[in-house]
């Protein structure tokens, strides 16, 4: 898939997660947000899934489809979890 199609693809799912909110393109430490953004420091694309209470997940891609692609697999795996 290409970066435009895997942004579709988050976007239809994104308020259909629970209480999980979709944050594209930005990094923070907010609770019950999954997203990917650039990490300066490591010059790597990240995604996150922030929990309660400070719990973070993190993985590290070299591109950025690559990183919206794990994304958007972490986002299809909760939507099936709630429906």
């Amino acid at each position: 898939m290409i970066k435009k199609e895997l942004i579709e693809s988050i976007e239809e799912l994104q308020n259909d997660i629970g209480l999980w909110k979709v944050e594209l393109g930005q990094l923070t430490d907010a609770d019950f947000i999954m997203g990917y953004g650039f990490d300066e420091v490591k010059g790597q694309w990240k995604v996150f899934q922030n929990s309660e209470k400070g719990m973070h997940l993190e993985w590290y891609f070299d591109k950025e489809e690559e990183a919206l692609l794990k994304l958007s697999k972490k986002i299809k795996f909760q939507y099936k979890i709630m429906h």
